[in-house]
């Protein structure tokens, strides 16, 4: 049975044997992929010591020494605010132990779930632990968590549970199951995949304080060809903004499961059936929720037979790739689009940049009938379907997007792009109101969304 000493034994034995390896990166690693034994050296026996490693053994120390290190971070925040700032992951740390205690969501799903913010608190872990001479580890030693302890234990027990459940029924949806609980917007990072070809990731982005996109990927429960992806970008003040979204993909996701399976041979009718079913959204949306002035972008594509139904709504975007070409399936309803359109802006890279690149010009949950753009494309038009919200595209461009998709494995493309959009900064001189100037865009400035269809490379 593996143990703490164990695993200490073993990553001082292989600092020893390598100093210059990067033991946080190996912990992320270790957190992010299948455990690679060979990371550990074989010197007096270290890799045999640790032959019983697994994850949820790793997690469960991981987030042991997390919820000290929040407490730690916490007692410093108040006492001596600049050394607390020094703390590994402190503010983190000082997160996961909050959602630990109050037991609002289990925390052990959230990071099997949501490997980002796992790799840093393991990146934590390895710092405190090996990388400071156990001057961290001096301060943690005295503090408690025997209550911590027992939900940890108890917390790993449920998602056993639901992971048993996976294991026995490959049908279950993680997308679906977020959606219908609600907690895909509550979670910073989502990310999806299903049956090998869906892919989807939502990321709140380095500038909002809520999640206020939606993400959809789902199949037909009767014919798994027949396929779905949605992403809405929602709009309001408060809350409004993210239950407009997940209202949206709620309604479009059960209208979609209950189509008969004959629409996966007939996409005219199913395009025809598909506009009237977000005209019906977005009414409901408004006669529901109209008081609280809340609204949501829509780009929703069907995988048929032999064609792709694709329609959109506000800003959001559908792009195509085709032997590394990438092709603009939608047109946005938006106020640059129309400047763009008339002339008033000569490129279209120029629009993002735009004072005015923030006005969209329809929207689902308005009080008139939308009208929502529809296109068929044929399947063979392309090999990697791609819908995004703006926060990706705002961020970056067509180029940029068509690079990182025909450079990276089709698993992370939509991971790729996403973590591009939150780090891209883009610069630009622009012709605005009679004048060139110095515009600026900060990457993760708004939610990032992504929603891949990948046939196959």
């Amino acid at each position: 049975m593996i143990t703490l000493n164990n695993l200490d034994f073993a990553c001082k034995e292989t600092l020893k044997a390598h100093p210059e390896f990067d033991i946080m990166k190996i912990f992320q690693s270790l957190v992010e992929k299948d455990i690679n034994f060979r990371l550990f050296t074989r010197q007096n026996g270290a890799r045999d010591m640790i032959s019983e490693l697994n994850k949820d053994f790793l997690i469960t120390e991981i987030l042991k020494q997390t919820i000290k290190v929040g407490k730690l971070y916490d007692y410093y925040y108040e006492k001596n605010n600049e050394f607390s700032q020094t703390i590994p992951e402190g503010a983190l740390s000082k997160t996961i132990a909050d959602m630990l205690y109050k037991q609002e969501k289990n925390v052990v799903l959230y990071l099997k779930t949501n490997t980002n913010i796992l790799s840093k608190l393991a990146s934590s872990f390895a710092e405190v632990r090996y990388t400071k001479n156990g001057y961290y580890l001096d301060l943690l030693a005295n503090i408690k968590t025997e209550v911590a302890d027992k939900i940890i234990s108890k917390q790993f027990s449920e998602v056993k549970g639901i992971e048993n459940i996976r294991i026995n029924d490959n049908t279950v949806n993680k997308c679906k199951e977020d959606i219908l609980s609600g907690s895909q917007i509550k979670n910073s990072r989502s990310q999806y995949s299903l049956d090998g070809s869906l892919y989807a990731v939502s990321d709140i982005g380095k500038k909002r304080e809520n999640q206020e996109d939606s993400v959809l990927i789902i199949n037909h429960p009767e014919i798994n060809d027949f396929k779905m992806l949605v992403v809405a970008d929602g709009m309001g003040g408060a809350s409004s903004g993210e239950l407009a979204s997940s209202y949206v993909v709620t309604k479009i996701m059960k209208w979609f499961e209950s189509l008969d399976k004959n629409y996966f041979y007939n996409e005219v009718d199913l395009a025809s059936d598909f506009t009237f079913a977000i005209n019906k959204i977005s009414s409901d949306l408004y006669n529901k929720y109209g008081q609280y002035k809340c609204g949501s972008t829509f780009t929703g594509s069907i995988v048929c037979n032999n064609k792709t139904v694709i329609a959109n709504v506000g800003d959001s975007r559908a792009y195509t790739i085709l032997g590394g070409n990438i092709n603009q399936v939608t047109k946005d309803h938006s106020l640059v689009q129309r400047m763009y359109d008339y002339g008033d802006i000569k490129e279209k890279d120029d629009m993002r940049f735009h004072t005015k690149a923030n006005v969209i010009t329809a929207a689902i949950g308005s009080q008139e009938p939308v009208y929502p753009s529809v296109s068929i494309v044929d399947n063979n038009s392309y090999d990697m379907l791609m819908l995004f919200t703006d926060g990706v595209t705002d961020c970056l461009s067509d180029e940029q997007i068509k690079f990182i998709a025909n450079t990276s494995p089709k698993h992370d493309v939509a991971l790729a792009l996403v973590n591009a959009a939150n780090i891209n900064n883009s610069s630009k001189k622009i012709y605005e109101e009679g004048a060139y100037v110095d515009k600026y865009i900060s990457g993760g400035k708004d939610n990032l969304t992504a929603a891949i269809y990948s046939k196959g490379r």
